[in-house]
């Protein structure tokens, strides 16, 4: 099961092969009347007002930005060499500076104009492993959050119940005496 869920993360990775115009973020083939990248989401008329490298996507995260600009060095290196050792070097610094998507993307690009490229989808599988960890942590974490505040909320409960049962009876013995005191 967990080799095919990761085949399948690679696969949905891998862009279509063929001509046409390209989703900026996903690299995903675009038909010639689409509105949205079907794979993404992205709006491609907003998509068009951002130049190149300065969309949302293609930025740095806060703090990163020595980090992203490093990637660059190294992607602008491989580029110029293709050689498995620079490809492991990149592959390495995106994940060790959690800058996954930047790699994914870059990979997604290669393999646009290199289809089947056996280095690049290697790369992309290690990238893509990455990712479905840290999406496996991050549930983890979203798992342990909510049963925190499941219990909170079953605490929360019952001290609501408990003043709620005192107030309407105390409530019920003021009636009572009231009664008592008329008859």
């Amino acid at each position: 099961m967990v080799r095919w869920v990761r085949e399948h993360a690679v696969e949905r990775l891998v862009p279509v092969a063929g001509e046409g115009a390209r989703c900026r973020k996903c690299a995903a083939l675009l038909a010639d009347d689409a509105v949205h990248c079907i794979k993404c989401g992205l709006r491609l008329a907003r998509a068009q007002r951002y130049a190149p490298g300065k969309a949302p996507w293609e930025l740095a995260p806060t703090g990163q930005e020595a980090d992203l600009a490093k990637s660059h060095e190294l992607w602008d290196l491989l580029e110029a060499s293709w050689e498995p050792a620079q490809i492991a070097a990149f592959v390495d610094f995106v994940k060790a500076r959690d800058l996954l998507n930047h790699g994914i993307r870059k990979f997604q690009f290669r393999l646009v104009d290199h289809p089947g490229d056996a280095l690049a989808l290697g790369a992309l599988a290690s990238l893509a492993e990455g990712l479905q960890k840290r999406m496996v942590v991050a549930t983890s974490q979203a798992e342990a959050s909510a049963q925190s505040d499941a219990a909170e909320v079953f605490r929360l409960r019952k001290k609501l119940l408990v003043v709620s049962f005192a107030f309407w009876g105390s409530i019920l013995l003021l009636f009572s005496a009231l009664l008592w005191s008329n008859c």
